[in-house]
């Protein structure tokens, strides 16, 4: 449930109030057997609900005609209760302020810079147990566990030429706290158990650098197209819990990009286009993600090489069209390699490693699509 009230007090203020509430809940049970004997898991059936409330205010301030001042503060209460191997119940406060500075020089250029505390939300799944059948690993769930939260230093560059174009730089530098990344959990049945879980590390940080540019090819002899590409860079830094080492954060995709060209044949009542993409681009969770997973006793590494995707849509009446798409025409290779080691990684040698290798095959689609 949410409200919002907004008040323009002058042409040149703005002040705005919003409240929030949201009740989450996940029921969930799970079982481990191994060549028929049970294994206990830890919080296998647990139970886990939260409610929640946010209120926020901020005023926007137009100083002058090129610049403006946005100042926003942010409550954030919770209280999550969790009933698996333990009934554990917390309450979380939260002040998340916020300071955005827009400065516009000229209709061409704009300039903004955002300070902020922001809050995660916590995934629900992460305090329950699963297992990866593909890896031959099993996850337990983790009812300690408290948002991410970060302080945000952003800064953007937009600039606009030959009517359509663009041109976006963001720089964005988090200082994070609570990291969640993987933990080892000890089971209450059994100490000398031992499964891997979500859970908070400390702290950490993450750079990204983000790129975004879109040209309109008509002053470059093709009518009625657009090119664009984007692409985001991350660095990514914690504290390994195992090992005490510095390494990237887990399930971090540093580098994802796309080319994609786009042209109106408004001439024949038709349009192309073709991306070059990596496989995360549009989805941070389909497979083939180029990835690691830090674990206690186990890294996962996953690299996927791009693909291409195409389209050509037909339509020879206002109502009637013809689409044909092929995604994946590279047939992309998709490699994972898995460490396994006798135990913690800080104390036990790698036992044997698991170096799979695949190649996906290319999809083509037709569709007749008829509006009455």
């Amino acid at each position: 449930m949410r409200t919002n009230l907004r008040d323009a007090a002058t042409p040149n203020l703005t002040a705005e109030f919003s409240a929030e509430g949201a009740y989450n809940w996940l029921t969930t049970t799970s079982a481990f057997l191994y060549n028929s004997a049970p294994i206990p898991l830890p919080n296998a059936v647990a139970t886990v609900s939260e409610i929640r409330d946010q209120v926020l205010g901020h005023i926007t301030w137009s100083v002058r005609p090129s610049l403006e001042l946005d100042l926003g503060l942010q409550v954030e209460d919770s209280k999550i209760a969790s009933e698996a191997d333990t009934r554990q119940s917390k309450t979380l406060h939260y002040l998340k302020p916020r300071f955005t500075l827009t400065f516009k020089p000229n209709s061409a250029n704009n300039l903004r810079f955002r300070v902020e505390h922001e809050v995660g939300q916590l995934d629900f799944s992460d305090f329950v147990a699963s297992s990866s059948l593909d890896t031959g690993s099993i996850r337990s769930g983790n009812t300690n566990i408290v948002p991410q939260q970060d302080w945000a230093f952003e800064s953007v560059y937009e600039r606009h030429f030959w009517g359509e174009g663009d041109i976006m730089l963001t720089y964005r530098h988090l200082l994070i706290e609570d990291a969640i990344d993987r933990v080892p959990v000890y089971t209450t049945s059994g100490p000398a158990s031992v499964f891997d879980a979500p859970g908070n590390i400390g702290a950490g940080s993450e750079e990204a650098a983000i790129a975004s540019v879109t040209v309109p090819t008509d002053r470059i002899a093709i009518k009625h197209g657009q090119l664009k590409l984007v692409a985001t860079r991350l660095w990514t830094s914690v504290t390994d819990p195992t090992t005490g080492a510095i390494r990237p954060i887990s399930g971090i995709n540093q580098f994802e990009y796309s080319v994609s060209f786009r042209q109106d044949l408004s001439r024949w009542h038709a349009d192309w286009g073709a991306a070059f993409v990596t496989p995360c681009f549009t989805s941070s969770t389909v497979k083939g993600c180029s990835e690691s997973q830090y674990r206690f006793d186990e890294v996962d590494n996953y690299r996927a090489l791009p693909t291409i995707n195409a389209f050509a849509e037909y339509q020879p009446r206002k109502r009637l069209s013809f689409r044909i798409e092929t995604d994946n025409l590279l047939r992309q290779r998709y490699n994972r390699v898995v460490n396994i080691y006798g135990g913690p990684r800080n104390a036990f040698p790698l036992s044997y490693q698991d170096d799979r290798s695949l190649t996906s095959a290319a999809s083509v689609l037709f569709s007749l699509r008829k509006t009455f």
